[in-house]
């Protein structure tokens, strides 16, 4: 039994590098989107992985743009992935971005909705509960492939 603890915290510490490491390469991805004018993919990967400051530098002058109406919902607090729970749900996306959808036969699609609905629930962990993240990510993605060529922040997670 003396075993598992030290187990446990080992993954535990796996797992929070790991996040830290998609985050800075997620970081890195959203500067080079944003600047090359890849507004959509910017604005997912800015649900996902920035922080309140570094959406306010992305935003600039302070109009919407690509990320819509984004200071309408709860800063991320990007330290909430580090939180056991939501750090082994965000462990599961993770793998689901880098194995299923990056590493397929099929390639990583084109998903018509910003942000996509992986991100949107990573977005969503650093923002709200375990369960309140996990309720808006299923409404999401109940209504994935719904003609989402839009920023979908609305209230109604559409």
């Amino acid at each position: 039994m003396l075993w598992f603890v030290p187990g446990v915290l080992a993954t535990y510490c796996l797992f929070a590098f790991s996040v830290a490491a998609n985050r800075r390469y997620g970081c890195h991805k959203l500067r080079t989107a944003a600047h090359g004018g890849k507004s959509r993919l910017a604005a997912s990967l800015c649900w996902a992985w920035a922080s309140s400051p570094e959406i306010t530098e992305l935003r600039g002058s302070g109009s919407e743009g690509p990320l819509g109406n984004i200071f309408d919902f709860p800063a991320p607090k990007i330290w909430y992935l580090y939180l056991p729970h939501k750090l082994f749900a965000a462990m599961g996306v993770l793998v689901y971005q880098h194995l299923l959808r990056y590493g397929s036969a099929f390639g990583p699609g084109d998903c018509p909705c910003v942000p996509n609905c992986s991100n949107y629930f990573l977005g969503c962990l650093t923002r709200y509960s375990l369960t309140d993240a996990i309720a808006k990510a299923r409404v999401r993605i109940r209504g994935c492939g719904n003609n989402g060529t839009h920023v979908c922040y609305t209230a109604d997670y559409s």
